[in-house]
């Protein structure tokens, strides 16, 4: 990396069916335990970790919540939070006629790879026409904070001007 700052990025497609999940969840624990940088996952989990992250349709599993704050909790993967649009999948309409919403994607780190990018946070921006998911994100660092500051530049000439102690 330029900056010599090394970390890992995972990008994830879970399976929607409970017991695959249970292997990915298995997975991400071996992989985690073996790092010793920075690391970042994300995308489609396909899984919530935490109740409210669904609007309408059968109700949330509490089960599978917990399944996905276990394995977060042992890979020591912190959830990086998101602005925008707080559900990430627009669904099928259920049976009372509403419009299923989830909350299916999210970036989690572990405190290495955040503290190296205090500044970084995720965005969910607008659902293309063609996905059913919303875009999600990554910005490391606002562009305000990367510009580098100018030179300070001085001609020795107007030192010597009789003025100079005027500005």
């Amino acid at each position: 990396m330029e900056d010599g700052k090394i970390w890992y990025l995972t990008t994830v497609y879970a399976s929607p069916l409970d017991d695959r999940n249970k292997k990915l969840w298995m997975d991400l624990t071996s992989l985690t335990a073996s790092m010793d940088s920075g690391c970042i996952v994300g995308r489609e989990f396909n899984d919530f970790l935490h109740l409210n992250e669904k609007r309408d349709g059968l109700p949330t599993s509490l089960r599978r919540c917990t399944l996905f704050q276990n394995c977060t909790n042992r890979c020591n993967l912190l959830d990086m939070g998101s602005f925008g649009f707080p559900l990430t999948w627009r669904g099928p309409v259920s049976y009372r006629g509403m419009r299923i919403y989830e909350k299916l994607d999210c970036v989690i780190c572990n405190n290495r790879w955040r503290n190296m990018y205090l500044e970084a946070h995720v965005k969910v921006l607008h659902c293309l026409e063609f996905s059913d998911h919303h875009t999600v994100l990554l910005t490391l660092m606002d562009k305000d904070l990367t510009k580098v500051p100018k030179a300070f530049k001085i001609e020795c000439a107007w030192l010597v001007e009789p003025s100079i102690e005027d500005l």
